[in-house]
């Protein structure tokens, strides 16, 4: 089973079978099209180039050729100014009537899409797993004001069911400035919270600016292994960087918002409800006790030695040469240690003073917590910037908890939009980045890092120009694998229903796509060839049967699409030319036919240039 999954998701050979079922079927659509017209079909091939195997059955040579680079049919009399015989005129593709012809040209596109078709069928009927719709909040964010929390899980909005996270995005996006009820599942408890969709700026998936409702959540979950400040009240209770939450108060935890909310609402208990605002789900008892596994580990590249370790138990890993065994160990948080009493009465000092509060943060998640600089090579335009962060003071253990006073405590997700935020103030005429850094050392107590970055130019995800900075910081990362829901047809007619919607949707993103390439809004940098495909389908099959289909359905539909350009050559090419000659009323003087088939190889060429220079472009930047 092991030879046979190596062997298949493979590169070379996902590609071959990726490529070979796609072209398989628009040949084929050619093909039977032209038989049921009555053309003879002289070669039907799999691949260019010299013949590798085959058979030939009546006039038709069915062939696998040693390039496997795409397919052709072709049909007799396809010679340009080959004298064919009355009474095989009907037979010939050049003199057939235009109306079969134009079948003809058709049938290899619409074949590509009836393929794409029947795969969202299948998989519409097997069901296609979808990310479950459970938040984290980002921090400040107007799903945490209104009261979302980490954690919960949207059941409805508005009365709508929610399924997916597609689901939930889909709705926030078209519903910007609109107050939407969410019921959520909290602990096994059903809550509504009304949350209204800020009107926010955001690029769709081919870099336009588009503008969408936001309420500032992400499907990203954290793992309960905690950064603990040595100042704060965890320190105080026992607890140490490093320490895995396994349980509270007996009952199992995965996520570190799980125990955020159990510290949460311990403190709220402590304090004077009279005083306390917006408390949320209290604790009835005055203690909290946790089951926590601990390394012993004293640094972090230890720790994320340790973090790498698959079992949770009887692990061990060295360091400094000492054998360290991982053990479970029960900690209590309790309302009478002195540092808990001390921020107790703080607090309700603010609180009876009218001071609003920042919502405690006691931890953050390791997934924050900077493990070493990317590996550069000698005269990377990313080193001067390693140099600053360097200078200004960034260590291998420290955690990042804010960016220019913003905080991003909750999971990479918030690091990532503080950055895209920041990346958003560059200009063409600034030199450099002051950026302000927050982090939590790995013994130490929160400092602040002023460091000053230098700006270049770049290119943003599309190949288009844009002034940058760099954060080429690698991290102790550790999140959960996102909690998956299998969404299938309830019948086979609702599947040709979701099958034929699926198919739209991938065609209009094409389209999309298509249009913006010709237009120029997307540079031609972006197109892809053999090598690109290859990958596509390498990590397509290395994700599995589901995965692998739908790239199949989605580049059927591609090849299907580009296909029907109106270019020489292409289908859609030789669709024009036999819409011109319906409208002209005879054929093309062969002058004209063969100086268009002359262009339309010269495009293909240059096609083929284009995305081979992409391919090796991309191999040397990647």
């Amino acid at each position: 089973m092991n030879i046979l999954s190596m062997i298949f998701t493979n590169p070379m050979v996902a590609f071959i079978l990726l490529v070979g079922v796609i072209v398989f079927v628009h040949e084929m659509g050619h093909f039977l099209m032209g038989r049921l017209m009555g053309v003879d079909v002289e070669e039907f091939s799999l691949g260019f180039g010299p013949r590798a195997v085959g058979f030939k059955r009546g006039i038709t040579d069915y062939r696998i050729c040693w390039l496997p680079l795409g397919g052709y049919v072709r049909f007799f009399g396809a010679e340009l100014g080959k004298e064919i015989p009355v009474e095989l005129l009907e037979k010939s593709i050049t003199t057939c009537k235009l109306y079969k012809r134009a079948l003809i040209s058709a049938a290899g596109p619409l074949a590509n899409f009836v393929l794409s078709f029947f795969v969202m069928v299948v998989l519409s009927q097997i069901g296609l797993p979808h990310q479950a719709p459970i938040l984290s909040m980002v921090s400040g964010s107007v799903a945490e004001q209104a009261g979302l929390k980490s954690g919960d899980r949207v059941l409805s909005i508005d009365g709508e069911a929610v399924v997916t996270w597609q689901d939930l995005i889909r709705i926030v996006t078209q519903s910007a400035g609109k107050a939407l009820v969410f019921k959520v599942d909290r602990n096994n408890q059903s809550v509504d919270v009304t949350v209204t969709p800020r009107l926010d700026a955001s690029q769709s998936p081919f870099g336009d600016t588009i503008k969408v409702g936001r309420i500032g959540v992400t499907p990203y979950q954290s793992d309960s292994v905690l950064v603990v400040n040595p100042q704060g009240i965890l320190s105080a209770a026992g607890f140490q960087t490093g320490d895995k939450v396994l349980a509270i108060d007996a009952k199992p935890v995965k996520s570190i918002y799980a125990v955020e909310a159990a510290v949460g609402a311990f403190l709220n208990n402590t304090l004077d409800e009279e005083l306390f605002l917006k408390s949320g789900a209290r604790f009835s008892q005055k203690s909290v006790q946790f089951e926590v596994q601990r390394s012993g580990a004293a640094n972090a590249d230890a720790l994320e030695k340790l973090f790498s370790q698959k079992t949770q138990k009887s692990a061990q890993l060295k360091n400094n040469d000492e054998v360290q065994k991982i053990e479970t160990i029960k900690l209590t948080l309790d309302s009478s240690i002195p540092a808990i009493l001390a921020w107790k009465e703080l607090t309700a000092k603010k609180l009876s003073e009218g001071v609003t509060l920042e919502s405690p943060r006691a931890l953050v998640s390791t997934d924050l917590m900077f493990k070493d600089f990317e590996s550069l090579k000698r005269g990377d335009k990313k080193l001067s910037t390693v140099e600053e962060l360097k200078n200004c003071g960034l260590k291998s253990g420290d955690t990042i908890v804010k960016i220019n006073q913003k905080s991003v405590a909750a999971s990479p997700a918030d690091l990532g939009m503080a950055l895209e935020n920041a990346q958003s103030l560059l200009s063409p005429e600034t030199k450099s980045f002051d950026l302000t850094l927050a982090v939590l050392g790995f013994k130490d107590s929160v400092r602040q890092l002023n460091c000053k970055l230098p700006v270049r130019s770049g290119k943003d995800a599309f190949n288009r120009p844009q002034m940058q900075f760099d954060f080429p910081l690698s991290f102790v990362t550790h999140g959960l694998p996102p909690e998956s829901v299998i969404v299938k047809s309830a019948s086979l007619l609702q599947a040709f229903s979701d099958g034929a919607t699926a198919s739209f949707e991938q065609a209009t993103s094409i389209f999309n796509g298509i249009r913006k390439l010709v237009t120029g809004s997307i540079p031609l940098s972006n197109l892809g060839g053999p090598i690109a495909i290859a990958r596509v389908a390498g990590d397509a099959a290395q994700g599995g049967f589901i995965v692998f289909a739908l790239t199949i359905s989605w580049m059927s539909i591609n090849i299907g699409m580009l296909n029907l350009l109106p270019l020489p050559v292409f289908d859609g090419g030789t669709l024009l030319m036999q819409g011109v000659e319906a409208a002209y009323g005879k054929p093309l003087p062969l002058g004209v036919q063969q100086k268009v088939q002359t262009v339309g190889v010269a495009i293909i060429m240059i096609l083929f240039v284009v995305v081979f220079y992409n391919d090796i472009l991309r191999l040397f930047n990647s």
